[in-house]
């Protein structure tokens, strides 16, 4: 009897651990355009606001597109958008599932 409690406690606390989790899993997904035209292979990253730490990151495919699913118990999230000969952009939103489509401008870029 004494076993049975003691497996039941310890469900109760994996499944309130498991469901909290779950809680705070984030889904970010969209479209990168560059003039009317889908940002192929593009680097949308997640970081943590207070010290720039990496949380997720996704490529955008040939329609521009990308998602991402990770967790953070954080409020706010610094978006980043990187790529070859596109200007660095930094976005900051709040850190919840969401769809989020950018428009990125053109940066040439000096290969040395």
């Amino acid at each position: 009897m004494n076993t049975s409690r003691i497996l039941l406690l310890l469900f109760a606390v994996l499944f309130c651990i498991h469901t909290n989790a779950q809680n705070d899993t984030i889904i970010i997904l969209g479209q990168v355009r560059f003039q009317n035209e889908p940002a192929e292979a593009c680097i949308v990253a997640m970081l943590n606001p207070a010290d720039s730490a990496l949380l997720s990151y996704a490529v955008t495919d040939e329609r521009g597109a990308y998602s991402m699913r990770f967790i953070s118990h954080a409020t706010e999230l610094l978006m980043r958008v990187t790529g070859f000969n596109v200007k660095r952009q930094m976005k900051r939103i709040t850190a919840r599932s969401q769809t989020l489509n950018l428009t990125v401008e053109e940066e040439n870029m000096m290969l040395r």
